[in-house]
């Protein structure tokens, strides 16, 4: 809800009380998100953490930019997310859209794993993936007429970390090749997932993988996957069917997919983005 002060023939929206009374909730949410699934914040209280935990003073700026933004505020939006990446190493877009109860843990020194296909060799050495490191996704043979015969989802998990990178360009990333075929039986996708948080000891994971169930039936390894506090993003499914899709149905997951999808059932949990 805004308010529109109109001058002349300028129209300025301001946000109004119900949107601060929004913004203070959604706070509460992310500091108690991160007394849940930070170690170090179990003994720590609220006003410690909203003062001195960075990923929350990242959240804090966002939530206000995202009012503002929504609100029709020109600049001042893009403005505040600038100067709060210079002061906490976390950038995030205004115009994202970010459910209640968001954890990260650092600004910086954040380790990404990526359970998906390896790091193509023959892009291992590029400069913009620096930094990277991870199993490596060999191409197919060499054909007759020079092209490589490229499997199934080859090079998949190789944009996924360029894509990390960009937006965390001081994290370190590492990518395990887990989908060698392009898929996994549900078990073997939470084995290779604790396996990951097991050797990486990542912060975040991304899981571009996911599926639908029968009558939308919670996926029992995933019921019983412990993730000790790693955030996971997860592909939200992008075929706007009106149906859940797991793992990034969970509470505890992030779900992210593109933004003409139609999440059902995961409402505030789902973060939109363009691809």
């Amino acid at each position: 809800m805004v308010n529109l002060r109109l001058n002349g023939r300028y129209a300025v929206a301001m946000p109004g009380p119900e949107t601060f009374a929004r913004v203070v909730k959604e706070l509460r949410c992310d500091v108690l998100a991160a007394r849940d699934r930070d170690p170090a914040a179990r003994e720590a209280g609220r006003v410690e953490i909203l003062a001195t935990w960075p990923g929350i003073h990242a959240l804090l700026a966002y939530r206000v930019a995202h009012a503002l933004q929504q609100s029709g505020v020109r600049v001042l939006p893009r403005l505040l997310s600038m100067f709060t990446r210079a002061f906490t190493g976390i950038e995030i877009h205004p115009s994202a859209q970010i459910g209640r109860g968001l954890f990260i843990d650092h600004g910086a020194g954040v380790v990404i794993g990526v359970c998906d296909t390896g790091l193509l060799a023959s892009t291992a050495s590029a400069s913009w993936l620096g930094g990277i490191t991870g199993e490596v996704d060999s191409l197919g043979p060499l054909l007759a007429n020079g092209l490589y015969d490229i499997p199934r989802y080859c090079g998949h998990g190789t944009f996924i970390a360029g894509v990390a990178r960009c937006e965390a360009p001081e994290s370190t990333i590492y990518v395990a090749n887990d989908y060698i075929n392009g898929a996994l039986q549900e078990w073997k996708v939470v084995q290779q997932l604790q396996a990951l948080i097991a050797n990486q000891a990542p912060q975040v994971v991304n899981l571009s993988a996911g599926s639908y169930t029968r009558n939308d039936w919670m996926p029992l390894s995933f019921s019983v996957f412990d993730h000790g506090g790693v955030t996971l993003v997860c592909a939200a499914g992008n075929d706007a069917i009106h149906r859940r899709f797991w793992p990034a149905a969970f509470d505890w997951a992030v779900a992210v997919g593109g933004e003409a999808a139609m999440w059902q059932g995961i409402g505030e949990d789902v973060t939109s983005g363009r691809f």
